[in-house]
């Protein structure tokens, strides 16, 4: 279906409008915002879903990302690491990992040698993320 907008009204004829088809640019932002629009949605209803395990959204994606990462490594991952994958800032990261911890479910401090934080999810962690998969996948299957 290709979305189509209202004319001018010295385009109207008999009393009906007559629509214009969208150029290609328009149809390309429509479909760009369409599934900003999407993306949104299931931003909210996971926030809402996430809420009983006492996690927001960006919580979670930062605890599932560095469990990815840390599961695709075998190691810990620092913050850059994840703030990559993220595509967020570092300051960003900092706080959210910052939060987890405060909640058990990372654990984070300065690498021995190095400058990096490194991070590391904890089995609490772990179940969170597990849990946090059944629900989402419900929200992605209704």
């Amino acid at each position: 279906m290709v979305p189509y907008e209202k004319s001018t009204e010295s385009e109207e004829r008999d009393g009906g409008r007559v629509f214009r088809p969208l150029s290609r640019e328009e149809q390309t932002t429509a479909l760009a915002l369409c599934r900003f629009k999407r993306a949104m949605c299931f931003r909210r209803r996971t926030n809402r879903a996430l809420r009983q395990y006492g996690i927001s959204f960006a919580q979670w994606r930062a605890l599932e990302t560095t469990w990815r990462l840390s599961r695709q490594t075998a190691d810990a991952v620092s913050h850059l690491d994840v703030s990559q994958e993220l595509e967020l800032d570092e300051a960003s990261v900092s706080r959210l990992m910052h939060v987890l911890s405060k909640n058990g479910w990372v654990s984070h401090g300065i690498h021995p040698r190095f400058h990096p934080w490194r991070v590391f999810v904890t089995d609490r962690g772990e179940e969170l993320v597990a849990e946090a998969y059944r629900v989402i996948a419900g929200i992605v299957g209704s």
